[in-house]
C-alpha cells in the first residue's frame, strides 16, 4: 500500500479550510478611528486568510478500507492516507481531513480529541461527536 502525496493533500486541506471548512470570523475595524480620530470602531467579517491557518499536526494513518473514515465501502482492505488536523488562529477550532478530503469540525475540542493526535489514531466521521466538550 502507498499512501497519497502529502503536498497534494495537504494543499487540498488547507484551500478548504480557508475558503469552505471554517467559518468566518469577527473583527473590529479601526478605518474609522483612523480617518476621524474618534474612537469607534466597526465589527467587520472576513474568511481565513492563508496566514489565519495552523497546521496542527499531519501524520500517515491506517484504515480498513479506501472509504478512509468517511464510512461506506472501499476497494482495498488496507488503505494508508495522510491525516491533516487544521486550527483556526482565530478560535473557531480544528478541522480534520483524511487524505487531503474534509472528514469533519471540532469547535471545541476534549482531551480525548489532543490524546487521539498524540496516538495518531484519529476517530471517523460517525465517532467524531467524542472529540466535543460537553
Amino acid at each position: 500500500m502507498q499512501l497519497d502525496n502529502p503536498i497534494q493533500s495537504l494543499a487540498q486541506a488547507l484551500a478548504h479550510a480557508q475558503y469552505e471548512g471554517f467559518p468566518e470570523y469577527e473583527y473590529q475595524d479601526w478605518e474609522h478611528f483612523r480617518n476621524t480620530k474618534e474612537d469607534k470602531r466597526i465589527t467587520k467579517h472576513a474568511k481565513h486568510r492563508a496566514g489565519d491557518l495552523i497546521v496542527y499536526a499531519m501524520f500517515p494513518q491506517t484504515w480498513s478500507s479506501a472509504a478512509l473514515g468517511f464510512g461506506g465501502i472501499g476497494g482495498r482492505a488496507i488503505t494508508p492516507a495522510y491525516t491533516i488536523i487544521i486550527e483556526s488562529e482565530h478560535g473557531l477550532g480544528f478541522c480534520v481531513y483524511f487524505g487531503g478530503r474534509f472528514a469533519y469540525r471540532i469547535e471545541h475540542p476534549n482531551d480525548h480529541f489532543h490524546g487521539d493526535i498524540i496516538h495518531q489514531k484519529m476517530a471517523n466521521i460517525s465517532e467524531s461527536s467524542k472529540y466535543e466538550k460537553v
